[in-house]
């Protein structure tokens, strides 16, 4: 699947020149570089963000003076969480916070990486949580508000401890208590 292939390795072209430095696209240049946002693009409406969405991540990088390179590795990463059913949403705004911070190219990518890292962390925990008997009543929302409470310095522990006891995390942390339906534990 050409989705797939392209957000697991970078991009290789058959005869192209080796490998150059980061961003430079693999040494092809700025019409690789176009040619790989264009089919980033087309991937992730393929895989339901709505064309605003795209856009709008294309319109950022740029407005953050992201190159051909760096917007795609963006893209790629939207793509990546897409696919692990993350919120990337969440991501966006991640983005578009970054830009309207005037941070750096690099920053605005080590900001995304990190969010996405939490969010990965949270969707890992709900999934448990799931499993274990206590269904998320949206589990977008689910993965955020735990995400959220994890970014507050919530534990793994004491956020499957809230869940499971239905107390809240305390601490000005985030309440979690209303994004799981209280489930009967399982059999053991």
């Amino acid at each position: 699947m050409l989705v797939l292939a392209l957000l697991a390795a970078p991009c290789m072209v058959a005869g192209a020149a080796p490998a150059g430095p980061p961003g430079s696209a693999g040494g092809l240049g700025p019409a690789a570089e176009a040619d790989g946002v264009d089919t980033l693009r087309r991937q992730l409406l393929d895989l339901g963000l709505a064309r605003a969405e795209v856009d709008e991540a294309v319109s950022a990088c740029g407005r953050a003076g992201m190159s051909g390179a760096e917007t795609t590795r963006v893209l790629r990463l939207l793509a990546r969480a897409r696919l692990a059913g993350l919120p990337h949403r969440e991501l966006l705004l991640k983005l578009q916070e970054g830009v309207a911070k005037g941070a750096t190219p690099e920053a605005i990518q080590g900001a995304l990486e990190q969010k996405a890292r939490v969010l990965r962390q949270a969707k890992g925990l709900v999934d448990r949580l799931v499993l274990e008997g206590h269904p998320a009543v949206s589990r977008p929302v689910a993965v955020q508000g735990v995400a959220d409470a994890l970014a507050a310095g919530a534990s793994e522990a004491e956020i499957l401890e809230s869940v499971r006891r239905g107390v809240p995390l305390g601490k000005g942390r985030p309440d979690l208590r209303d994004l799981f339906r209280r489930g009967r534990p399982p059999a053991r």
